[in-house]
């Protein structure tokens, strides 16, 4: 019988072994039911899905985030839309009455002033190119330009078969996906020797399969299957192409994925949203699975201010645990605050205001009286098991299983209506966390006596510190 790997049969117990969090954030299970733990954003088309922790890591998440693209991984070239494309060894031309058809497979982005296709180095206006709007767009040799289909005839992020022909009417077509195009514009000679590059527009995506015909008869065909000039090989005659730019193979690179919900694991339904695409935390980059969420350190943050009224009273009893990384100093990991006023706060972040940078905790309650914890050593680009506790009046923290510093504050009334992961939020915003973060769980009760297997439960997943 195949086992499930020991440290995610150790997360699936956490929050059953060490129960009542107020709210718990992850990527892995730590409750063991098989509900969603993040939903996410395809930064292609804006498209969002749910995913359990089985599904973030399967491939599912990244299959989503890449259109269904990975199958191509390294089996592709990818031009970068910058200075990559191929120039055939000799030019060819579309001709009215000839039978031609020019066809391929394309997963364009349609990016900046769009993606070139097909055209001409003696004629650099000369060719096909996709417009913003996913309307195919032509100059023939003449010099004459037109916009030769709707809208939307091509799709952002989307793999694609393609075929240029002329009609019976003596008009281009175009057929992708099946669906034929007819247009209105006649069909006069087009000449081309280059691939993804046309009218100063270069191609951001992938294109392969080429093939051009005349009467159902191939003539040229390139597979496109490598970033080398031997990728690009006739395999029907000895027209090759030679390959321009310093292009990578296919890995998914224009395809991210950001987080629009956190889910909390507890049961108690304190999901750390955020709603506005550019401020949600990346998961996925350039077609690859990041293992956590990647906050930009500039107004990325995820809200659950449902949550924040657990922890508010006299001198309240407050346990974390939080897994993160700092790319930047000055970063804030979580906060808890209050919406019309700096004050009552309670912070995690790494602080620069001393030498060598450390790990801060500062709490302070509605009238001002403050613990201020620097005990720890910061070191960015490295991740850390940040620990914290507060109640009975002291606090303590430790980072990677050890005390680090510890304060004798007894609290009077905190009252908090914000609860916030990637920034210092109160009635204003600041420190900004520059970085990953994998885990956040909270309680609001004194975990002190559980610090020590909670903490192992989770360093045997992530495996931090020896």
């Amino acid at each position: 019988m195949d086992r499930q790997p020991l440290t995610d049969r150790l997360g699936d117990r956490l929050l059953a072994e060490y129960g009542g969090a107020a709210a718990a954030y992850s990527l892995r299970a730590l409750n063991g039911n098989g509900d969603n733990v993040v939903r996410v954003r395809r930064a292609s088309d804006n498209d969002e899905k749910d995913f359990t922790a089985g599904e973030v890591t399967n491939g599912n998440l990244v299959d989503f985030c890449n259109n269904g693209t990975s199958d191509l991984y390294s089996q592709r070239m990818y031009f970068d839309g910058v200075d990559d494309y191929v120039t055939l060894t000799s030019s060819f031309t579309l001709s009215s009455g000839s039978g031609f058809s020019l066809s391929g497979t394309i997963i364009p982005m349609i990016e900046g002033i769009g993606d070139g296709l097909f055209g001409d180095t003696s004629a650099p206006n000369t060719g096909f190119w996709l417009g913003t709007n996913g309307a195919v767009a032509l100059t023939d040799d003449a010099g004459t330009f037109s916009i030769i289909t709707p809208a939307g005839v091509f799709e952002k992020g989307e793999i694609q078969e393609f075929t240029i022909f002329e009609n019976g009417s003596g008009n281009w077509a175009i057929t992708v996906n099946g669906v034929t195009t007819n247009t209105t514009r006649a069909v006069t000679d087009v000449t081309i020797d280059r691939i993804g590059l046309s009218r100063s527009r270069l191609l951001k995506g992938t294109i392969y399969d080429i093939s051009y015909s005349l009467n159902g008869t191939p003539v040229y065909s390139y597979l496109g299957y490598d970033n080398t000039n031997g990728g690009w090989e006739d395999q029907v005659a000895s027209n090759d192409g030679t390959v321009n730019g310093s292009p990578s193979l296919y890995t998914g690179q224009p395809f991210d994925g950001f987080v629009e919900t956190w889910y909390d694991q507890t049961g108690n339904g304190n999901d750390a949203t955020q709603s506005v695409a550019g401020n949600q935390p990346k998961i996925v980059e350039n077609g690859t699975y990041l293992g956590k969420l990647k906050f930009d350190g500039v107004d990325d943050l995820l809200t659950a201010d449902g949550a924040a009224s657990a922890f508010n009273g006299t001198d309240p009893d407050i346990s974390a645990f939080i897994v993160n990384e700092n790319t930047q100093l000055d970063s804030a990991s979580f906060s808890l605050g209050s919406s019309s006023a700096s004050i009552p706060s309670l912070l995690m972040r790494t602080t620069s205001l001393l030498s060598p940078p450390r790990w801060q905790l500062r709490i302070a309650d509605n009238s001002n009286t403050v613990a201020d914890i620097k005990g720890a050593t910061a070191v960015v680009d490295t991740e850390y098991l940040t620990s914290f506790f507060t109640g009975g009046g002291s606090q303590s923290q430790f980072v990677n299983g050890a005390a680090k510093g510890t304060a004798s504050v007894t609290f009077g009334t905190c009252t908090f209506n914000r609860f916030t992961i990637g920034v210092w939020r109160r009635n204003s915003l600041s420190n900004y966390h520059d970085g990953p973060i994998r885990e956040v769980i909270i309680y609001a009760s004194d975990q002190t006596d559980n610090r020590t297997a909670i903490e192992d439960n989770i360093n045997a997943h992530y495996e931090i510190y020896p």
